[in-house]
């Protein structure tokens, strides 16, 4: 079973995938992960979770940040 390390903290920065839909409008972010790599290896499934649910995906992104909400709805 694989193991995601995900940073324990809510005030630390880390690495995210920053996801924007279309359909509907949203700005997800998954994470704080604590390595670039372990992110890069992560990513397809969140888009693809996303897909599954109908989403329209825009963009897909690797960011260092502390974002304030993990999804931002317009």
């Amino acid at each position: 079973m694989n193991q995601i390390q995900l940073n324990s903290s809510g005030s630390e920065l880390g690495w995210c995938i920053e996801i924007l839909t279309a359909q509907p409008l949203c700005l997800y972010y998954f994470g704080a992960f604590t390595s670039h790599q372990e992110v890069q290896q992560l990513k397809a499934g969140f888009i693809e979770d996303l897909l599954l649910e109908s989403a329209t995906i825009l963009s897909a992104n690797i960011r260092f940040c502390q974002p304030s909400q993990l999804t931002l709805k317009r």
